[in-house]
This record gives structure tokens, C-alpha cells and sequence, in this order.
């Protein structure tokens, strides 16, 4: 499957805690990053891969968002999913299951950036014929190390379970 039939999630709903007392009027996706929102680094990043369709899976105060960037960016379509409560990432992306086009759905965190080649991830992920996979960059600030689980269901209906380790204080940058 070609990238530009693929729908891109974008998770944009978090109430941005951490960052509060620096973008206490905004959603996070819209902090300003050298004069322009952080979100635009992240659909620079995935129109450069040739995708066509990105639902922005929103949430607290997720009409700044749309206000800012409308139906359309440069060759993107934006399509909206807006939770009115806290969901969860598997909740925000059920709730905007009927807005995909494609399956497989690639997913991204809309508060991280990670520097990958979209388009050679993707042709991996398609080589490798994953029921799903996920890319993570590394943080070297970090210093203490924790156990993620990741849990797969592969086409067969079993469940494996995998073990990472992961910097703890790490932002955890992923693309799934």
C-alpha cells in the first residue's frame, strides 16, 4: 500500500500538564516552536513522506486546533476526531476508527517529534508483513530504566509479549 492512501493518526488530546505554565492557553500541539506550532513540524514531516489524510485526534481544547489549521494543510486533508472526555490513546483512536481511510493506520504522538524517514519505515513495516510495528528514538538525558510491556496480536490471534526496556524522565518518542 502506498503511503498516500494511508490514513495518519495524529494523538492531539492530551491536557498538556507538564507543560502548563508554559502554554497554559493552548492545547501543547499548539506551542510555538521558532514562531510557528509544534503540530506543523509534525504534518511538514508527514506530507515530505508523500501521506494525503491525517486524523487529529483531539481533545482539550481541541477547537484551537481545528480554528488554526482548518480542512486542509498544504497537500493534507485534515480530518478531526474530538473526544469530549479523557479517552485514553486506544479510547481516542476507537473513537476515530470510522474517520480512517486505510487500514493500516499509521499512528503518531502529536507532542513528540521523532526524526525518522516515514517512507522507509513504512516500506519496512509492509517488507516485513507486521500486523504492526512501532519505531522509538532514545533520549540520553535520561537515567533511570524501566520495563515497558508491548503487547502484539499477530494475525494468527495470539498474543506475544515483548519487553523493552525504557529510559525513565525519557520523552518516548513513537511512531506505531
Amino acid at each position: 500500500m502506498e503511503l498516500s492512501n494511508v490514513s495518519v493518526a495524529v494523538l492531539a488530546g492530551g491536557f498538556g500538564t507538564r507543560l502548563r505554565s508554559v502554554v497554559a492557553d493552548r492545547p501543547k500541539v499548539l506551542a510555538q516552536i521558532r514562531s510557528q506550532p509544534f503540530l506543523t513540524y509534525l504534518l511538514d514531516q508527514i506530507a515530505a513522506a508523500g501521506c494525503r489524510s491525517v486524523v487529529l485526534c483531539t481533545g482539550y481544547l481541541g477547537e484551537q486546533i481545528e480554528s488554526t489549521f482548518g480542512k486542509n494543510y498544504g497537500p493534507l486533508r485534515l480530518i478531526y476526531s474530538r473526544e469530549q472526555e479523557p479517552l485514553g490513546t486506544a479510547g481516542a483512536l476507537k473513537l476515530a476508527i470510522t474517520r480512517f481511510e486505510s487500514d493500516p493506520v499509521l499512528v503518531m504522538n502529536g507532542d513528540s517529534f521523532c526524526a525518522i524517514d516515514i517512507k522507509a519505515y513504512w516500506n519496512w513495516h509492509c517488507q516485513c508483513q507486521a500486523t504492526a510495528s512501532m519505531a522509538l528514538t532514545e533520549s540520553r538525558a535520561a537515567k533511570d530504566l524501566v520495563a515497558l510491556d508491548l503487547m502484539l496480536t499477530p494475525k494468527s490471534n495470539l498474543l506475544k509479549r515483548r519487553k523493552l526496556m525504557v529510559r525513565l524522565g525519557s520523552m518516548l518518542e513513537s511512531v506505531f
